[in-house]
């Protein structure tokens, strides 16, 4: 399940972590605690957006690809 919001995880999750560091003050020492609290805070975001990226805009946007993309193309010698 991961696997397929994994793109929309990918491209929102470090301006997440900025943007979470920046409003709540979080600066992790490198320490597990700190990783463990900004991970816990942070995590959610992303995976939420990941879902919603998929349902909404990705698996749409494939279904019209699939349905319309070979349309208008000429037939090649090898498809013949």
């Amino acid at each position: 399940w991961l696997g397929d919001i994994s793109y929309g995880i990918y491209l929102i999750h470090i301006p997440v972590v900025i943007v979470t560091m920046d409003l709540l003050h979080i600066a992790p020492d490198g320490s597990v605690g700190s990783i463990a609290t900004l991970a816990a805070v942070v995590l959610p975001i992303p995976v939420f957006y990941g879902y919603l990226s998929a349902r909404f805009l990705e698996q749409p946007i494939r279904r019209w690809a699939r349905k319309f993309g070979r349309r208008g193309y000429p037939a090649t010698a090898d498809s013949k």
